[in-house]
């Protein structure tokens, strides 16, 4: 009994330290939860008295209900000819909206080109017939149209700019999952990507799930107004498993150019081009000491000759003046501020920032029309056209800058057919004197005209240097 007197406290206090230590843990992993269940259950109802999330959540709504009247499926048949079945259909599938209450549709020329048949569907899903009523290819651009229902045409976001960061909305089919939207950000803008064969291209980077079956839908801003038109997305050709698949990379037309073409196919009128009238080359990596010589400030682009009686010329722009800027917007790239003055109309004025004698001027161009004036680069006494070549053409054929220009075409039987020129040939001097734009050759070949001999230095299309002595009688 005495023992137990002695030893109970201590018995007890034992029992105790246990029982904590066996229900410690389970009363420590229970408060846990616990604390971890109330902060589910507070985040949850922030959540939902959330009136910013509410907002956002039903604004995206409001945004597919406002663009997806005006979204269309397009299906259409190529006829191909196969050996003993003689012409068999192949269909194919793509997106559009609607450009006006007339019922023109926009979409990709790429979509409907070589269509024998145009089959449209609207989110109520009865297929209407579409007939094409034309496009333009160096764009990507037609137009179709629907004549069976009335139709809503898009909201478009007309002379608003699209800024980097921009949160936009691509709708289409992707993979033929008809009437999709999804959401990203404006990646960048003003990319080339070389997808089309005369380089107009200008177009909004977006990481908007942009897969095949897009191509031709909207582009649309946060209000649902179109801001472009889903056309590429970038792939990787080392990885051909993922290839013509949703990379983060997407391309869409700016609406810019969207109307200035559109309104010509509607009017049913040829795609008239603004033109200045001047050769031009980038100034970037490799030309430190040339950009320090003329004092240039900022990224921009070198006019290397202008043409005689140009816009270019009448305005009083100068071979060795640097276009920073064209209506406010900053000149990087040579195929940038092409695609810049294409897409505007003959007659349009442009105010451009200009770097000459190391100070900054403006200068306002009245435009003339691109063809005519292209035109002028046509050699009749050769039978050849010629272009400018970028400072990338210029590397890849190993020559410094400034150093040649190339041939874009030869008349079959001409002159230069029989010396042996053809397309991408480059030609380097003529008569000794190098030669770094069209004009410049316009005048090194003038001698022709009172008969004389002209000596001709070029690089085949093999890369080989070769010369020739041309001549032309005159009666």
């Amino acid at each position: 009994m005495r023992g137990l007197n002695r030893y109970g406290p201590s018995v007890v206090v034992l029992i105790a330290a246990c029982v904590v230590l066996l229900a410690g843990p389970m009363l420590v992993d229970r408060l846990r939860f616990a604390q971890e269940q109330a902060s589910v259950q507070l985040a949850r109802l922030e959540l939902k008295n959330s009136p910013l999330l509410t907002q956002l959540n039903n604004s995206f709504q409001s945004i597919a209900r406002a663009v997806e009247p005006s979204v269309v499926h397009i299906t259409i048949d190529r006829e191909r000819t196969t050996g003993i079945f003689g012409l068999q259909s192949r269909p194919s599938q793509g997106s559009g909206w609607v450009f006006d209450d007339r019922g023109h549709v926009v979409t990709n020329f790429h979509v409907i080109d070589g269509a024998s048949r145009i089959e449209v569907r609207f989110a109520d899903g009865l297929p209407h017939k579409a007939v094409l009523v034309g496009g333009d290819e160096s764009t990507d651009i037609a137009v179709i149209r629907v004549d069976s229902r009335r139709v809503v045409p898009i909201s478009r976001a007309t002379g608003m700019r699209v800024r980097q960061g921009d949160l936009v909305f691509a709708f289409g089919s992707p993979f033929g999952f008809e009437f999709s939207m999804s959401s990203g950000i404006v990646s960048g803008h003003g990319r080339q990507a070389h997808l089309t064969g005369d380089g107009y291209e200008n177009y909004i980077q977006t990481d908007a799930a942009i897969n095949p079956g897009n191509s031709g839908g909207p582009l649309t801003n946060v209000y649902g107004e179109l801001v472009g038109m889903n056309m590429a997305i970038a792939v990787d050709p080392k990885d051909p498993v993922r290839s013509g698949r949703f990379t983060g990379v997407g391309l869409a037309i700016p609406l810019d150019i969207i109307e200035f073409v559109v309104e010509q196919v509607i009017a049913g009128q040829p795609i008239q081009r603004g033109g200045l009238g001047v050769d031009l080359r980038d100034l970037g990596e490799g030309d430190e000491a040339l950009i320090r010589e003329l004092g240039v400030p900022e990224s921009g682009v070198l006019i290397t000759a202008v043409l005689p009686g140009s816009p270019a010329q009448a305005a009083g722009l100068r071979s060795g003046d640097v276009i920073l800027q064209v209506s406010g917007e900053s000149v990087v790239k040579t195929e940038t501020f092409r695609t810049m003055i294409h897409n505007l109309r003959p007659g349009s004025v442009v105010r451009m920032a200009v770097w000459r004698d190391r100070g900054l001027q403006t200068v306002d161009v009245v435009l003339g029309e691109w063809s005519s004036i292209a035109a002028r680069n046509t050699f009749d006494d050769l039978g050849a056209s010629v272009q400018a070549m970028t400072v990338e053409e210029l590397r890849r054929a190993g020559l410094s800058v400034m150093s040649g220009v190339r041939i874009s075409s030869v008349q079959a039987g001409s002159t230069a057919d029989r010396i042996g020129l053809v397309a991408d040939a480059i030609v380097l001097s003529i008569d000794g004197a190098s030669v770094t734009s069209p004009d410049e050759m316009l005048r090194a070949l003038r001698p022709l005209d009172l008969g004389r001999e002209v000596v001709l230095e070029y690089l085949d299309a093999a890369g080989t240097r070769r010369t020739c002595t041309l001549s032309t009688q005159r009666n």
